[in-house]
């Protein structure tokens, strides 16, 4: 798990604000080193 705090958690709000589902999952998952490894399939 990653807390983030201060200018971290500020910036990577700034960076969330207007995005919609799909790009904001990617952009978790790069803030958090949790990528897809290849075999996961997408929801339906």
């Amino acid at each position: 798990m990653i807390a983030l705090a201060g200018t971290a958690a500020r910036r990577f709000l700034d960076r969330t604000n207007d995005l919609e589902a799909k790009p904001l999952q990617l952009l978790m998952a790069r803030a958090m080193n949790n990528f897809q490894r290849g075999n996961e399939r997408p929801s339906k």
